[in-house]
């Protein structure tokens, strides 16, 4: 099996479609708003972290599961992706995106999950909250949802994960008041 192509600035949107083709519907949605999308286009931090870093936020949140952790896999997968990128945005984009300001209960959990890559990463710029998760006795309390799901995620989720019986009620959004 050939290694996958190096991610660069110019690839990472395609190369993250075909590696999560269950978030199309979130894609579009993100490059159909002017806001976040230049002529159809998502611009790479929105892309990673208004999109792809809720993604593994949600699923870090359920409970361990076959589909879950296949999920996460993936999504590690393409971190160490991004983290290892001859292109320096893109590490940065992998490190900004999906690391900073993270809080020790969602390293607590990526950990495990995470490659040697993604930790050594993760030492170096996770702040207090890579630290904190490393020396507090698992498992730390996970606290509320804290963002709004503007591109539908939580839909991609429910419907992937379908089969183990995950829901919409199991993904909370505080912006969705039946949530």
């Amino acid at each position: 099996m050939a290694a996958p192509e190096a991610l660069t600035t110019l690839n990472v949107r395609e190369q993250w479609q075909a590696a999560f083709p269950h978030l199309q519907p979130a894609y579009d949605q993100l490059a159909a708003d002017e806001v976040f999308s230049e002529n159809g286009i998502p611009g790479l931090y929105f892309l990673v972290e208004g999109l792809f870093a809720p993604y593994i936020e949600l699923l870090l949140r359920l409970p361990i599961s076959h589909g879950r952790n296949a999920a996460l896999h993936a999504t590690f997968t393409f971190v160490d992706r991004l983290l290892t990128s001859p292109d320096d945005s893109v590490i940065g984009l992998g490190q900004i995106g999906i690391m900073e300001g993270r809080e020790p209960w969602w390293f607590q959990r990526a950990l495990p999950i995470g490659s040697p890559i993604f930790n050594r990463h993760a030492r170096r710029v996770g702040d207090l909250g890579w630290e904190a998760a490393t020396e507090a006795p698992p498992p730390l309390p996970v606290p509320p949802v804290t963002y709004h799901d503007l591109f539908g995620i939580r839909e991609c989720i429910a419907q992937l994960l379908h089969a183990e019986g995950v829901t919409l009620a199991d993904l909370p959004d505080p912006s969705d008041r039946t949530s």
